[in-house]
């Protein structure tokens, strides 16, 4: 699941953007992804419940690299998405050392990681090195106080990030380098 894969086949692309719609089985374009950029984005959800997050998982694309957080139910959290110098960790103010010649860190919000028990939910990785062209290494930063941080290392610094539903899910690509 959290493995290198072979970049996606037209075809597989071509299917992948194509959604199914009303009884009479007509096909209409998914709604195109936001423009690659270097500048910080940051969606805002004041009044959503919280987001429970369940996995992270990357893939190799033939122009980029993606990373889907995956989230249980409906719920899709606010992000904040943004290059840093350097990645710390909530709560306990530890540095973390990552592969990759940029720093990169997305924070959920409002989301956590546990159930009303105590109980993690998260099944994804905590620390990895990943050997795609721009995605480097990921981590799993911290639930602290209504915010899930994952940080990245990457090669290069465009990216875009946007949210998908049925399965909710945060995407975000990082652009190969030129």
């Amino acid at each position: 699941m959290h493995r290198r894969t072979a970049p996606a086949t037209r075809l597989g692309a071509a299917l992948a953007t194509a959604v199914a719609v009303g009884s009479l089985g007509l096909v209409a374009p998914a709604e195109a992804a936001p423009a690659f950029g270097t500048d910080p984005v940051v969606v805002e959800k004041p009044r959503a419940k919280v987001a429970k997050v369940v996995d992270l998982r990357w893939a190799e694309h033939p122009t980029f690299d993606r990373v889907v957080v995956d989230l249980r139910g409906r719920r899709s959290p606010g992000y904040h998405a943004s290059h840093v110098r350097t990645l710390v960790r909530d709560g306990s103010g530890e540095t973390v050392r990552i592969r990759g010649r940029h720093k990169f860190q997305l924070v959920l919000r409002p989301a956590r990681t546990f159930d009303h028990k105590g109980h993690s939910l998260y099944e994804g990785p905590r620390h990895r090195k990943i050997g795609l062209p721009t995605l480097r290494a990921m981590t799993f930063m911290s639930d602290f106080e209504g915010d899930v941080v994952f940080g990245f290392g990457v090669r290069s610094k465009p990216f875009r990030v946007f949210t998908l539903s049925r399965p909710s899910r945060v995407v975000l690509d990082f652009k190969h380098p030129q």
